[in-house]
C-alpha cells in the first residue's frame, strides 16, 4: 500500500513530537510519507527542524490542489480552532487521526478527525470524541466520556467516567475531572487542579477544589 503524503502545520515542540510519532507508526509498515512542516510565513521555507524542513507556508496549504493529509501541530485550543477553520474549505486536504501505537483505546470509541493521541494515553469504553483534540502523554479518559473539539489535554490529566467536556478547553498537567461532571466551552483548568463540580462559565480555574480566578 502506498504511503500517504502528510504535512505538519507548525514547527514547535508539539510538531516535532508528532514527527516522531509518525516515525513510530511507520516502524512496522510505512503508512505516512512526512513531507515536512508548514509555517505561517513563507520566509521560513527551507529552515531545518530536526530531520525535516519547513516545506510550505499557510497560503500554500490553503490553495493546495493535491491530495494531502494535514496534522495540526499546535498546542493552544483557540489557535487549533482558528487554523482548522482556515483549511476546512479545501477539499483536497484530509485530517487523519494520529494514534501512537503505545496508547490504549477500547474498541468502543467514536472519534472524528484530526485528533492526536500520544504515548501512554488510555481511553476506556463508549467514549465519544470530536475533532482536532490533543491527548498528551499518559492521559486517562474514562468510560462514557463525551469530548468536543479543539481541546488540549496536557500530560497525566485524568478525565473520569461519564464526563462531558466542551470545546476549546485547555486542561493542565496532572489536573483531574471527577466523575459525571460537565465543563462548558472556552475554559482553562490549571495544572494539578481538581474539578469537583460542573463548570458552567468560561474562564480559568485553579486549585483543589478548582475555583475560578477573578
Amino acid at each position: 500500500m502506498k504511503a500517504h503524503d502528510v504535512v505538519i502545520v507548525g514547527y514547535g515542540g508539539l510538531a516535532k513530537e508528532i514527527a516522531q510519532y509518525i516515525s513510530d507508526i511507520n516502524r512496522d509498515a510505512k503508512v505516512w510519507d512526512l513531507l515536512g512542516f508548514c509555517a505561517e510565513q513563507g520566509a521560513l521555507i527551507g529552515r531545518e527542524i530536526g530531520e525535516y524542513k519547513i516545506v510550505m507556508c499557510d497560503d500554500d496549504l490553503s490553495y493546495n490542489s493535491d491530495s494531502l493529509a494535514v496534522i495540526l501541530g499546535v498546542g493552544f485550543p483557540n489557535v487549533i480552532a482558528k487554523t482548522a477553520l482556515r483549511f476546512a474549505g479545501n477539499s483536497s486536504l484530509s485530517f487523519p487521526n494520529i494514534i501512537h501505537p503505545h496508547s490504549y483505546r477500547s474498541s468502543h470509541i467514536r472519534m472524528e478527525r484530526g485528533n492526536i493521541v500520544c504515548p501512554g494515553t488510555i481511553m476506556s469504553v463508549d467514549v465519544e470524541i470530536g475533532s482536532n483534540n490533543v491527548f498528551n502523554w499518559n492521559c486517562t479518559i474514562g468510560h462514557d466520556a463525551k469530548i468536543g473539539s479543539f481541546n488540549v489535554f496536557n500530560p497525566s490529566c485524568n478525565i473520569s467516567g461519564s464526563t462531558k467536556i466542551g470545546s476549546r478547553i485547555l486542561i493542565g498537567t496532572g489536573a483531574q475531572i471527577l466523575q459525571g461532571l460537565s465543563i462548558c466551552d472556552d475554559v482553562i483548568i490549571g495544572a494539578g487542579a481538581v474539578v469537583t463540580k460542573d463548570i458552567t462559565e468560561p474562564g480559568t480555574y485553579v486549585g483543589m477544589p478548582a475555583r475560578k480566578l477573578k
